[in-house]
């Protein structure tokens, strides 16, 4: 069956995009996307961004947007996708799950944590590279 093991609603460039995305047998994930056409009030399909085959357990973590581009991130990879041009380009990786996503508004750069570890990374979008960022110091000296 193909039903969505995410669905996400993202706004770029002006435009409404749904994503759903779908776990495949045989090792495959799938993202179908479409945008929404507000004076034609309708939806169209968009292309989709080649994932990687992977493992069964495996999983498209988040989809958000930053300027006017969208990412779409697994656990594996990254891809972000130009609206004007209909294109998807794999862009460079992490390899972490997600839990949280803030894209910041004004700048090219999104905040990730991660899942598994409750770590923070900064993903820069014009240079296309990864920070870690500091643990966290709560008041008493924890750090989290």
């Amino acid at each position: 069956d193909n039903c969505p093991d995410e669905e996400f609603l993202v706004e770029a460039d002006g435009h409404l995009y749904y994503l759903a995305c779908i776990n495949m047998r045989k090792m495959t994930r799938l993202v179908r996307m479409k945008r929404y056409i507000r004076h034609a009030d309708q939806w169209e399909e968009c292309s989709q961004p080649q994932l990687s085959p992977v493992s069964e357990s495996a999983k498209v973590g988040k989809a958000v947007s930053c300027g006017s581009h969208l990412y779409v991130m697994t656990d594996t990879e990254m891809h972000r996708y130009h609206p004007s041009e209909d294109k998807w380009y794999k862009k460079a990786s992490s390899n972490i799950y997600p839990y949280t996503v803030v894209p910041t508004t004004g700048t090219a750069e999104v905040f990730w944590e991660s899942y598994e570890f409750g770590e923070m990374f900064l993903y820069d979008t014009v240079s296309d590279s990864w920070q870690k960022l500091p643990d966290w110091n709560w008041p008493g000296g924890e750090s989290y």
